[in-house]
């Protein structure tokens, strides 16, 4: 099994008072943020925590399930889910009040991850944080510890047994991420610079110290590297410390740093894993204050590629890849330990293809970005991905092939993946693609044979079989009202603090010689389940169920529809995305993320 990042930690549900005087609830927690944050930047994660069977409870369950993160154990161990509120000041700034309960049910010892990240209230609120302390100790000779100080005083206080219990994880961690805030509340008697070296005379190989708007400082004994921050208006500060803490675990993983004691790293390794850190805290923080063309490589957040690509500004090489796939015998697209992904076989193949190890001569990752996630069932012919990879590593793939080294992956990813996932083609990618944020549309095609005749068991796998008949006048009529730009909540299945504002540039429906019915659906993004929300609706329309009016009535409602039946995923199909001129691709990209959520609420384009 592939290695995977443990993160062991609190969960609770954020209710979040604005200044405005609105009130929001979200899933949240220091350790459940940094274990979706990790999740979006395509590390494979484990998450050890505890919450009830309630309201709460299903909201978080829901939450990381969407996120795409694993439970190492069975959560529910508790009473009662525990809530934070937050109140938000006219600075953005936060102050919490916790209802908090800590403890954490058996966790198994195998697989031994690459990294386990323990932080916050998790590590220090009884009786969880002894077993938590034990999970480490038990796990540090193999893994990399990383230690998320995060102090809560409202909850814990700061008295010498928390002063001791946070010194106690300090030593058994490699490291330690703190902030000067941190410092000055937990050690009032030292400067921050004084802590600091004492957090390292602890043990850890290096203590990290944030200084918000300042940037952050990398300290070991006799040396420290400094990096400043970018330059952001201030939105709101939560969850900005958990998206670096993902940052920089997912930095140490880029750099193959992880699975065992850390090392002494160089300077210029050091000042990257600190510019990726503070570039995603930004993200996280709220907008820059500058435009992010204007930002230097160095300091813009890279949270789509691996650190030190340099977005192929260091000769690195991104490859376009264009694939199709079988999603039935799939989890979806996004990877999850443990279970069967097309990520996961893809990401596998490309680390044999390319011949990428670690040191001990296992495999190492090698992670793609796609154009848009599938749900677990939904196919697809025109996926599209792109990975970095270096000039001699491509050449090297080639072995002794005459081909080119891009046509000549093609032919040995072909002989590496199984048959329900092709690799169609494989180019070098112009300047400034992205598969994800330069795309400009994605189009989908969903399936139904409504007629006996149109019924084919040879494919059944992608096609929907539908036992009454369905007018194809009806069901264009009720789509035409849906093309435009809308709010879709009532198609969506929303995620905490996301939009579901979209652009739907094209729903009709054609049917084939054969009988089949097309259902073309083509938008610049998808929120969770929208296509097949929007088929399940006009179906209902095209067997004479509702009127033709209908659809339009659903689309007025600012929450999800139960009256809405979600079509079934397997006639579902991703057929096209579209990319703009290569002249245009970059600043599509800029645009893109320009309008992107924080890490940690960030909507992942596709039919989720």
């Amino acid at each position: 099994m592939e290695p995977d990042v443990l993160v062991v930690g609190e969960a609770l549900v954020d209710v979040v008072h604005a200044a405005d005087g609105s009130t929001t609830e979200r899933a949240g927690g220091s350790a459940a943020n940094v274990a979706v944050a990790l999740a979006r930047l395509g590390r494979p994660v484990r998450f050890a925590t505890a919450y009830a069977e309630d309201r709460y409870g299903a909201m978080l369950a829901d939450h990381l399930d969407r996120a795409g993160v694993g439970l190492a154990a069975d959560p529910h161990v508790l009473g009662r889910t525990s809530s934070a509120v937050a109140t938000l000041g006219a600075d953005g700034a936060a102050s919490y009040e916790f209802d908090l309960d800590w403890r954490l049910g058996e966790v198994p010892s195998s697989p031994v991850p690459a990294a386990v990240h323990v932080c916050s209230l998790g590590a220090v609120v009884e009786p969880g944080a002894s077993t938590v302390r034990s999970l480490v100790d038990a796990l540090r000779a193999r893994a990399t510890i990383t230690y998320d100080v995060n102090a809560r005083p409202s909850i814990t206080g700061t008295g010498p047994e928390v002063v001791a219990t946070v010194e106690a994880l300090v030593s058994l961690a490699d490291v330690v991420k703190v902030s000067d805030e941190d410092l000055e509340t937990l050690w009032p008697h030292l400067t921050v610079d004084e802590a600091a070296l004492h957090l390292v005379a602890r043990g850890p190989r290096a203590v990290v110290v944030t200084r918000g708007g300042e940037g952050a400082s990398w300290v070991e004994a006799g040396r420290r590297v400094d990096v400043g921050s970018q330059p952001v208006v201030v939105s709101d500060t939560i969850g900005a410390g958990d998206t670096f803490a993902a940052a920089l675990v997912d930095g140490l993983w880029t750099h193959g740093l992880l699975g065992g004691r850390l090392p002494v790293l160089a300077d210029d390794v050091v000042t990257d894993l600190l510019t990726h850190a503070t570039g995603a805290a930004a993200v996280a923080r709220g907008r820059p204050a500058v435009p992010r063309r204007a930002l230097s490589p160095q300091a813009r957040p890279r949270l789509d590629v691996p650190v030190g690509s340099g977005l192929r500004e260091d000769g690195a090489v991104r490859l376009r890849i264009d694939l199709a796939y079988d999603g039935g015998g799939f989890h979806g697209w996004a990877a999850q330990p443990g279970l069967r992904t097309v990520q996961g076989e893809v990401e596998q193949a490309l680390a044999v293809a390319l011949r990428r190890r670690e040191p001990d001569g296992t495999l190492r990752r090698v992670p793609v970005v796609c154009a848009g996630r599938t749900d677990t069932g939904v196919h697809a012919r025109g996926q599209v991905l792109h990975v970095d990879t270096t000039p001699e590593e491509l050449a090297a793939s080639a072995g002794r092939s005459p081909e080119p080294p891009p046509e000549a992956l093609v032919r040995r990813l072909g002989g590496i993946l199984p048959p329900d996932v092709v690799v169609r083609a494989v180019s070098r990618a112009p300047e400034g693609f992205d598969a994800r944020f330069s795309a400009t549309w994605r189009r989908y095609v969903y399936r139904v044979a409504d007629q006996a005749a149109a019924v084919d068991p040879l494919t059944r796998s992608h096609v929907l079989a539908w036992r009454r008949p369905l007018s194809l006048e009806a069901l264009q009529a009720a789509s035409a009202p849906l093309v435009g730009l809308h709010d879709f909540a009532a198609f969506c299945k929303q995620r905490e603090g996301a939009t579901t504002v979209r652009t739907l540039l094209d729903l009709t429906w054609a049917r084939r010689t054969d009988g089949v019915l097309e259902a073309t659906v083509r938008a610049d993004a998808f929120c969770h389940s929208m296509v097949r929300a929007l088929v399940g609706c006009l179906l209902a329309v095209g067997e004479g169920r509702r009127d033709v009016g209908w659809p339009a009535e659903v689309l007025g409602s600012t929450s999800r529809s139960p009256e809405v039946t979600v079509a079934h995923a397997h006639g579902l199909t991703l057929e096209e995305v579209g990319y703009p001129a290569d002249d245009e691709l970059a600043e599509r990209a800029e645009l893109t993320r320009a309008r992107r959520l924080p890490l940690a609420d960030t909507p992942q384009e596709g039919e989720g």
